[in-house]
C-alpha cells in the first residue's frame, strides 16, 4: 500500500436544523470513521437552538478546517442555507475560499457518499461529480428516470488478476460495507474492479460509491475482483477477504 498521503478532503453541513445536521453527520461518520473531519453549521441563535442558518457561523466552520483539510466540500439543506452560505464564502479571505467547493446535491445521501469518498482520497471535483447522481439508485428502485447519467468514468476494465468473493452479509452491499469497499481499494495503486457475477451486473470501478450501489448485490451472491497495476494482487486478495468476512454483526441499525 501506499504510504503518506495528502490531507483529505473535509465536509461542512449546512442546516436549518442543528439535530437533523448532527443526525446526519453521525450517518456520514458511520462511512468514514475518523478519516474525514465533518462539522456542522446549523441552526440559528445561541448553539444554533432556533431554526435557521447563519453565515458567521458557516464561515467559522469552514475556517476552522482550512489549516488542514486538502479541499471542503460544503452541503446545504435548503432555502436560506444556500444564500447564508453564499454570503459566507463572499466574507472568506480568497486563499481559504479558493479550497471550498459547495454542491446542490441530496444532503443525507450526498453527505454519506462525501464522507465515503473522501475517507478514500477523493478531490472534491470527483465527491460533487458522484454526489449530485446520489439519488439514482433510489429512483431506479421505484422506476423514476433521471434527465442524465452519473458521469462515471468505468475505465478499462481490469483483467491482470481476478478472484470470486460470496458476500456474506445477511443485509446485501448496503452504504456502510460499500463505503469499506471503496476505502480500501483507494488505499492501493491498482485499478479495480467488481462485478456481481450472481446477476450479471459489472464490472463498475470499487472506487464509486455509486458505482457499487448498481450491483445490487445481496447476501449469497458472488462477487468477482478483477485489478491490475502494481499492487494487484494485493488488492484483489484484501476486498476479497472483506467481501467474505462482512456479517453485519457489528452494524446495530442497518445503514
Amino acid at each position: 500500500m501506499t504510504s503518506e498521503k495528502p490531507p483529505h478532503t473535509a465536509l461542512v453541513l449546512v442546516s436549518h436544523s442543528r439535530p437533523l445536521a448532527e443526525a446526519v453527520a453521525a450517518m456520514a461518520r458511520q462511512m468514514s470513521g475518523d478519516a474525514v473531519r465533518i462539522v456542522c453549521a446549523a441552526g440559528a441563535g445561541d448553539n444554533g437552538e432556533m431554526l435557521g442558518t447563519d453565515a458567521i457561523a458557516i464561515m467559522a466552520a469552514i475556517e476552522t478546517l482550512a489549516p488542514d483539510a486538502a479541499e471542503i466540500v460544503v452541503l446545504m439543506d435548503l432555502g436560506s442555507a444556500l444564500l447564508s452560505t453564499d454570503l459566507a464564502l463572499d466574507m472568506l479571505p480568497p486563499e481559504t475560499r479558493k479550497k471550498v467547493f459547495p454542491t446542490g446535491c441530496a444532503f443525507v445521501e450526498g453527505a454519506v457518499a462525501a464522507a465515503a469518498l473522501a475517507a478514500g482520497g477523493a478531490g472534491a471535483t470527483e465527491i460533487i461529480r458522484e454526489a449530485a447522481h446520489v439519488l439514482q439508485p433510489k429512483r431506479a428502485h421505484f422506476g423514476e428516470q433521471e434527465t442524465a447519467q452519473p458521469a462515471i468514468d468505468m475505465g478499462i476494465v481490469p483483467t491482470e488478476i481476478s478472484a470470486d468473493a460470496v458476500l456474506t452479509d445477511p443485509n446485501g452491499l448496503h452504504a456502510r460495507p460499500t463505503a469499506q469497499i471503496v476505502t480500501l481499494a483507494r488505499s492501493f495503486d491498482a485499478k479495480v474492479a467488481i462485478s456481481n457475477t450472481t446477476r450479471d451486473i459489472g464490472p463498475v470501478p470499487a472506487s464509486s460509491v455509486l458505482a457499487l450501489f448498481k450491483l445490487a448485490a445481496r447476501a449469497g451472491d458472488k462477487l468477482k475482483v478483477s485489478a491490475s497495476g502494481k499492487e494487484a494482487r494485493q488488492a484483489v486478495a484484501a476486498i476479497c477477504q472483506l467481501i467474505s468476512e462482512l456479517t453485519g454483526d457489528d452494524e446495530g441499525g442497518k445503514v
